[in-house]
């Protein structure tokens, strides 16, 4: 039997023999690693891609090290689109891989960075609606075949793509819609089988400047499991890409619009599988900083907030507000089917001194100066044009600081009652000057205006409208349209005070005089084609002053005004009773000719 000095010398010789054969291998490795020259098999590498992808592939240089671990880099890589090499369809600047060696043997691949650096290539969506790499052909798919054992699990610390410019065709739109993404960033971190990696991509979007940020968590597809992705979010600025990409992306909305939006938009869904439904996403849109400028203002929308949950398809509208013009608009409601054609809006609307300039009225400049103020209740179905069109709301209106612009609605008033015979001469002699002064004004200042009112079918209905200014109240109910026609019938009072100043002037339209002293006269206000005028009621007119005056007396005067020559009636009856002469024309009929419009 060895003794104990025996035995421990034989470990320690054994000790001393596998350090020195460790020493050996390390040594050998730090040799090898040191001579060997990685780029002697580039040829070999360029002529098995060329091979796979049917195009000619070209490498600059291929080097490896090993120092914890094997590192290869490969420099310029270019993927030409044909034999010529005149388009390149494929460039890289720099790749770098790195990966530990150890758990190769255990049929495992550790790979701690993967490193693309200005990668490049034009991406295009043909007619059929497939993907490629323009200048390389899609691979026709392979039957899968059976693998013989378990695949090598694989797993990557961290993928990287810095400063990537991809262009992109979409040749399934008419006309085919084209974009460029530059600077595009990816990191992509901890993946592994069955566990989920986080991402995070910035990219220039047709802008000069990084405009859109993609982040969230994925989970790769295992057996029937999909892949998923979770807390999924997108940040937008939209006012950094070029405007000329809005009718490409949206031509619905480019032509409602008088420039392209801008502003800050974020989403965040909690979940996302490809091949999903739409209407079971949930999450969160906020935006900030918006502007847009709708055709049918003269002024933008500005400093637009808008913060929404979406869930199952449908939409809360938490809170939005925006201002225009110096004014300001908020809302909050609901819409169903958000994702569909035709979403259903339900919103409580406030707005707060908006400029009435600021809507463009059709065929014409605006005819009303001031700050519209209200508070409605809405309620829509679709977009756009459909929206307008199915536009319901109920809710109350205030105009502050109103004014009716190139029209005194007065003056306009007596020149129709001008047209009687010794009205105008009457009024132009005798009328005091403060009056006359208060006629000569271009426009019709107004006070404060509060007035109930509903939309339906395009068109805005006033049940109950009281209008007042220094000179009259006008009490009326009608509709205003979408289209900026106008329609309203009601009674004009004017001031009691100028309606005595009136009427000792003319002493004839006393008799339009209520019991407060105020001459009332019903009228119309019409608006059709980008001229607003005020109609006097001819009929209720000429029914007074023939009742206050006697038929025979002003008719007469009134024939003889239109030059009539006609006889009045009792001339008209001959003794013989003859039917020579021609009926005199009815009184109301005269008075309606000299107090048209014509």
């Amino acid at each position: 039997m060895a003794s104990g000095k025996e035995t421990f010398g034989n470990v320690k010789k054994l000790l001393i023999g596998l350090g020195i054969a460790v020493l050996l291998v390390v040594a050998g490795l730090a040799v090898f690693a040191a001579t060997f020259d990685a780029d002697r098999y580039r040829p070999l590498v360029e002529r098995k891609l060329s091979e796979a992808l049917g195009k000619p592939v070209e490498i600059e240089r291929i080097a490896a090290r090993f120092a914890g671990g094997a590192a290869f880099e490969l420099r310029g890589l270019t993927v030409w689109s044909g034999p010529d090499k005149r388009e390149r369809a494929v460039g890289l600047e720099r790749a770098v891989v790195t990966a530990r060696i150890l758990p190769l043997l255990r049929k495992k691949i550790e790979i701690g960075t993967v490193s693309l650096v200005r990668p490049s290539a034009r991406i295009v969506r043909r007619k059929d609606g497939a993907v490629g790499v323009v200048g390389i052909e899609t691979p026709a798919a392979k039957e899968p075949q059976a693998e013989n054992g378990e695949a090598p699990a694989f797993s990557a610390s961290l993928v990287r793509i810095e400063g990537g410019e991809f262009e992109f065709m979409d040749l399934t739109k008419e006309p085919p819609f084209e974009a460029t993404l530059r600077e595009v960033d990816v990191e992509i971190r901890g993946i592994a089988p069955g566990k989920s990696a986080s991402f995070e991509a910035s990219a220039a979007f047709s802008s000069d400047r990084p405009n859109v940020r993609v982040s969230g968590r994925a989970t790769p597809p295992s057996g029937v499991t999909p892949l998923s992705i979770e807390s999924l979010r997108f940040d937008v600025d939209a006012g950094a890409m070029d405007p000329k990409l809005l009718p490409l992306l949206a031509p619905g909305l480019a032509k409602n619009l008088r420039e392209a939006p801008a502003g800050r938009l974020s989403a965040t869904l909690e979940s996302f599988t490809p091949g999903a439904k739409p209407e079971e996403a949930r999450g969160t849109v906020l935006l900030e900083g918006g502007r847009v400028f709708p055709a049918r203002l003269t002024l933008p929308v500005e400093n637009v907030t808008l913060k929404a949950k979406l869930d199952r398809g449908d939409a809360a509208l938490e809170s939005f507000s925006a201002s225009i013009g110096g004014g300001k608009a908020e809302a909050s409601g609901t819409v169903r089917k958000v994702l569909t054609a035709a979403p259903e809006s339900q919103f409580a609307f406030k707005l707060d001194r908006l400029p009435l300039d600021a809507i463009a009225v059709p065929g014409g400049a605006a005819k009303f100066k001031g700050f519209l103020s209200g508070a409605a209740r809405v309620q829509a179905t679709g977009t756009g044009d459909a929206a307008l069109a199915s536009l319901a709301a109920e809710g109350v209106a205030r105009l502050d600081e109103g004014v009716i612009l190139d029209l005194n609605v007065v003056r306009t008033v007596l020149e129709k009652l001008s047209a009687i015979p010794g009205v105008g001469e009457k009024l132009s002699a005798r009328l005091p000057d403060e009056y006359r002064a208060r006629l000569s004004r271009p426009h019709t200042p107004l006070g404060p205006v509060e007035v109930p009112f509903k939309i339906a079918g395009g068109r805005v209905y006033f049940e109950r409208l009281e209008v007042r200014s220094d000179q009259f109240a006008f009490f009326a109910r009608g509709s205003a349209g979408m289209d900026g026609t106008v329609s309203l019938a009601g009674v004009l009072l004017l001031d009691s005070n100028f309606s005595d100043a009136i009427a000792r002037s003319v002493e004839e339209l006393r008799l339009f005089m209520n019991a407060q002293g105020q001459i009332e006269l019903p009228v119309r206000i019409e608006r059709v084609g980008g001229r607003l005028t005020v109609i006097p009621d001819t009929r209720h007119i000429a029914s007074t002053l023939a009742a206050g005056k006697g038929q025979e007396l002003i008719g007469g005067l009134l024939r003889g005004k239109l030059g009539n020559e006609a006889p009045s009636q009792t001339q008209a009856a001959s003794p013989s009773g003859g039917a020579g002469n021609a009926e005199p024309e009815p009184f109301e009929k005269l008075l309606s000719k000299l107090l048209s419009d014509d």
